[in-house]
């Protein structure tokens, strides 16, 4: 097959992870347990990438985040459908699973070689971002650094570089830039500081187990500074960052058996409650 094929055999899995029956799911939860679930088995599959590892915590986080929003800001449904929707969009896994699932079947070299042409239009695909704000497919530098240190075996760095590729190229253009967004996260940074008014609040942190509620040595938290902003690409990646390194730090000490089994939950369609 061609390159170009390949990439849309890859996008085509990617994509019928969000669809039933042929058909795209609409809720957006549902949406978002099926995404958790296709990182996790990617890990399960290869744990070389450990990347997918996180990204499955972090997206549970994520579905964990939507049903909370649901509740806090029912009252104003379209702030409830913006935050939805863009946390939605981040989540996608159009956007960076088929890059795992061609590397694992043909390997560096040819990863390396064809990776320009997954912008090829000739097969459709579905990209829900605006590609004025962001093309679909775009070879960022980023990506080829990340998985080329898959190759030297340097897994934590890999997942350090494509986790700020993830961050600034693809989340600040489609979510982090939008002017609504940050007035909400500065609303709910500002509640969350001072506890007011009290319960109407998400929680920024990352719980690397299928549970969502914090635990001792598993949880990464965001600053906690009202004045802290999670847009500003700097501060959100120190928390990033955190995060990965934790994983990392779990996955070669003794608690290797219980993140697995975290995982293989959230493969299963767990972790969100």
């Amino acid at each position: 097959m061609t390159p170009e094929h390949l990439w849309a055999t890859f996008q085509k899995e990617a994509e019928d992870v969000l669809q039933i029956d042929g058909k795209w799911i609409e809720d957006d939860k549902l949406r978002n347990r099926r995404i958790n679930a296709a990182y996790a088995r990617l890990w399960l599959a290869d744990p070389r990438f450990q990347w997918a590892g996180l990204a499955a915590f972090a997206s549970k986080q994520v579905g964990c985040g939507l049903l909370h929003a649901a509740d806090i800001v029912d009252a104003n449904r379209r702030q409830r459908e913006l935050v939805e929707r863009s946390l939605g969009q981040a989540s996608v896994p159009g956007a960076r699973y088929p890059l795992h699932r061609f590397y694992m079947e043909r390997g560096w070299e040819e990863f390396d070689k064809y990776l320009k042409n997954r912008q090829n239009k000739r097969y459709p695909v579905h990209w829900e971002v605006d590609r004025e704000v962001l093309a679909f497919g775009k070879p960022f530098a980023e990506i080829q650094t990340a998985f080329k240190r898959i190759e030297d075996g340097n897994h934590a760095a890999r997942v350090n570089v494509l986790a700020c590729h993830e961050q600034v190229n693809i989340f600040q253009a489609i979510m982090y830039d939008d002017p609504i967004m940050q007035g909400l996260l500065a609303w709910n940074q500002f509640a969350w500081a001072t506890a007011f008014p009290s319960g109407y609040y998400h929680e920024v942190k990352l719980t690397l187990s299928a549970q969502w509620k914090a635990t001792s040595g598993w949880t990464t938290w965001f600053s906690r500074d009202r004045c802290a902003k999670l847009w500003v690409v700097e501060e959100r990646m120190q928390f990033v960052l955190k995060a990965a390194t934790r994983f990392d730090a779990l996955l070669n000490s003794s608690a290797r058996p219980l993140v697995e089994k975290s995982i293989c939950e959230i493969a299963a369609g767990g972790g969100v409650e």
